[in-house]
């Protein structure tokens, strides 16, 4: 039986059902799957966001965290077993360049799992130079969307390429937000005192790179033209303090830490429009199951979801400035009719990222990858047998 190992640093919550859905497939193809998975670095484990795959395909490894910015994998013993090991595209895996050197010496196979890009302005010139120069040395590469795919391309990388769709579990977040009827919605409105009128959400990353300033600065705004606006925060991250500070001195903003599951699906139910002014990534795909209209600025640092985006159809992507981005929220609040048309658009974006395509797209590219032939699977049969799996923070039900 081949086996395919993913290294995984930690794991987030959203990431399980990918592995549950493509641990099954592979299963069916005879292939075994298993992630190596180790403890986050403090930041990540101040999100309280990770989650424990199950013994089904889940194995802790011990990792080393240095400087809580690079991490080492002790691993090996699993890596020599494996016909391909997937690891994520990032500097902080001290295993990647060992791993590029066994490639290189033709005694294993190594994929990349990433963005794609691969010289971000972020990053030191020493941190670009490393991506770019290990981006062309694997065998094979999953990008997250076909945008990444073509910035590859671009840059100089001709091994197998596979744009998998990078996706979080739309179908499940879109059936809770369905369960849950108007009348508990206003009664949890009423339980929060949130005051009647439109609501605004932002569930994400309590970071930096979301410009939760700029968030704040742009409400005030929207609240001076829309007195009776909310702003619903949710999440957790380095910035929490400063958020529950904003929340004490704001009336309009409500803090309310982490949700997943049910909790979350309320919240977004509650919302109109989903306001991120920082970096998109996969929450634009939250936005979308709980069809909400994403709104956002024009920025270098948006991850390869922004692509998912189509600006006046299902969100809007404004200058950043303030003025702008709360004259924009304004004027699609009070135009009830383009907010419909584009919430139901939003809808129509999360039925086209499902997890099937991209558990699909996955399997395609392993098997690819080691050289198998790729026939039909019925990915959907084994969701729907899938479909009683719960996850919580930090371990399975």
């Amino acid at each position: 039986m081949r086996r395919v190992v993913f290294l995984a640093p930690y794991v987030k919550h959203y990431r399980l059902p990918f592995f549950d859905l493509l641990h099954a497939v592979l299963q069916s193809d005879g292939i075994e799957m298993r992630v190596l998975y180790g403890h986050p670095n403090s930041l990540h484990e101040a999100r309280k966001d990770n989650a424990v795959p199950p013994d089904s395909y889940g194995r802790p490894v011990k990792s080393y965290w240095i400087a809580d910015r690079f991490v080492y994998q002790a691993a090996w013993r699993e890596i020599s077993e494996a016909d391909l090991v997937i690891t994520p595209a990032e500097n902080k895996m001290l295993l990647n360049p060992m791993l590029i050197a066994l490639r290189s010496a033709g005694v294993k196979r190594v994929a990349f799992w990433g963005k794609g890009d691969i010289q971000p302005a972020r990053l030191s010139q020493p941190d670009r130079w490393l991506r770019h120069r290990l981006a062309a040395t694997v065998d094979w590469w999953f990008a997250y969307t076909p945008q990444s795919a073509q910035n590859l391309r671009k840059n100089g990388v001709s091994c197998g390429i596979t744009p998998v769709g990078n996706t979080i579990d739309t179908a499940e977040l879109q059936r809770e937000c369905d369960a849950i009827c108007s009348a508990c919605v206003q009664e949890a409105r009423v339980g929060m005192d949130i005051r009647p009128g439109p609501v605004g959400i932002y569930c994400g990353n309590l970071s930096r790179n979301k410009h939760l300033d700029f968030l704040f600065a742009a409400a005030r705004r929207i609240a001076q033209e829309i007195p009776e606006f909310t702003l619903l925060v949710v999440g957790n991250g380095p910035l929490r303090n400063q958020v529950e500070l904003v929340a004490v001195h704001e009336r309009f903003v409500h803090y309310v830490g982490p949700r997943i599951g049910r909790e979350k699906a309320l919240l977004l139910k509650m919302a109109d429009v989903f306001l991120l002014p920082g970096a998109v990534g996969l929450a634009i795909l939250d936005a979308f199951a709980a069809q909400l209209p994403l709104i956002t600025t024009a920025l270098p640092d948006h991850g390869p979801e922004i692509s998912y985006l189509t600006p006046g159809k299902n969100g809007l992507i404004t200058a950043h400035e303030e003025q702008a981005y709360a004259s924009a929220v304004v004027s699609l609040l009070k135009a009830r009719s383009r907010l419909v048309a584009m919430s139901q658009a939003a809808r129509i974006g999360a039925e086209e990222h499902t997890m099937e395509t991209m558990v699909r797209n996955f399997r395609r590219g392993i098997l690819e990858c080691l050289g198998l032939p790729v026939v039909d699977s019925k990915i959907e049969s084994r969701r729907e047998s899938l479909a009683k799996l719960q996850f919580v923070p930090n371990g399975r039900t």
